[in-house]
């Protein structure tokens, strides 16, 4: 009985990390997008101002 109760712990702390995990993932997805997001802008600006990138 011991045995099934820890199991049944182990199990619960496990499904508490995958949640933690997938939601730690999520956020960095939504931060990976907006900086590629970002960078995309930077460059039609570069292109379209013709700016070198010395300046």
């Amino acid at each position: 009985m011991s045995e099934q109760k820890d199991l049944q712990k182990r199990h619960q702390e496990d499904q508490r990390e995958i949640k933690r995990l997938q939601q730690d993932l999520r956020r960095k997805e939504k931060a990976l997008a907006e900086a590629a997001a970002l960078l995309l802008a930077a460059i039609k600006i570069q292109a379209f101002w013709g700016e070198d990138e010395g300046d």
